[in-house]
């Protein structure tokens, strides 16, 4: 699992076996695109990509495109068998994906050239097989801060006890934001990320 330092209320809702086996059993965790470069030790060549990206010469950026998209096809390639495994829920989270890691035009590029494209590949995955895109609040919020970006609250029939009891139910939504994937606390509502 990952580091649930941004759940601040989940010592008034401590997790028990029953919520953890739920999350066991729902939550597929999927680093992104900058988590993976920084997983495999290439975190400043993407950066570097990203805020020197209308500097660049075509055979540069051709290159850090074909490393880009090995890693996009890795990435659905793990969703998919996620989603053969039974998972219902697929929790993107690119904590260095931040404006303050990116600065605002490496943000912008980085959304327009890599995010929306791998949002939109694993979006059609979990409208075809019943499942939910979860973004983790680091990406709700770098996302907040550039317009053009639909989200909407979605008001629940009843109220949960943990973001993951919220988006089991059924709501309708194949993207949701806002809230980490961890939060254990009262919910009876959630966030709704429209690409469309």
């Amino acid at each position: 699992m990952r580091d649930i330092l941004f759940c601040h209320d989940n010592d008034k809702y401590p997790a028990d076996d029953v919520y953890n086996k739920l999350y066991k059993e729902n939550v597929y965790e999927l680093d992104g695109i900058l988590q993976t470069f920084d997983n495999i030790g290439e975190l400043n060549t993407v950066y570097r990509y990203l805020i020197k990206y209308d500097r660049l010469s075509d055979e540069a950026k051709d290159i850090m495109k074909e490393k880009i998209h090995e890693i996009e096809n890795e990435l659905i390639k793990r969703v998919e068998t996620a989603i053969s495994d039974g998972f219902k829920i697929i929790s993107l989270a690119d904590p260095l994906s931040g404006i303050e890691f990116l600065g605002k035009k490496g943000a912008r590029v980085y959304i327009d050239t890599i995010l929306l494209h791998l949002i939109y590949k694993i979006k059609n995955l979990c409208e075809n097989n019943g499942c939910i895109l979860h973004l983790c609040p680091k990406l709700s919020n770098l996302l907040k801060s550039y317009k053009g970006f639909y989200f909407k609250q979605i008001e629940l029939e009843g109220s949960y006890s943990s973001i993951l009891g919220a988006l089991l139910s059924k709501h309708g939504e194949h993207i949701t934001a806002g809230i980490c994937i961890h939060f254990r606390g009262e919910i009876g509502r959630i966030t709704a990320f429209r690409l469309d």
